[in-house]
């Protein structure tokens, strides 16, 4: 599925603005990670974009707040990305 060029690059701000204030922390880390199993830069940013994207769904979704939990497992589960990505 193509995504909106203007949503891709909100997407790519929020992850750049994570990485570089390392808030959450574990944006950064994972990251760090991606890049050292290989991952060129792009490709990591792009799969915690697809983590973002998750979760911005699941928010809409449920109409319930930000889930930090939720959000730090999806991280811990890339390079396998979410399954509510759309």
């Amino acid at each position: 599925m193509e995504i909106d060029p203007r949503i891709e690059v909100a997407v790519v701000k929020v992850v750049d603005t994570q990485i570089e204030s390392e808030d959450p922390p574990e944006t950064a880390l994972t990251y760090e990670r991606l890049i050292r199993a290989g991952h060129t830069p792009a490709e990591a940013k792009n799969l915690i974009g697809c983590v973002v994207l998750a979760e911005v769904f699941n928010v809409l979704k449920s109409g319930a707040g930000y889930d930090h939990q939720r959000y730090v497992s999806a991280l811990e589960n890339l390079p396998r990305t979410p399954d509510t990505v759309i």
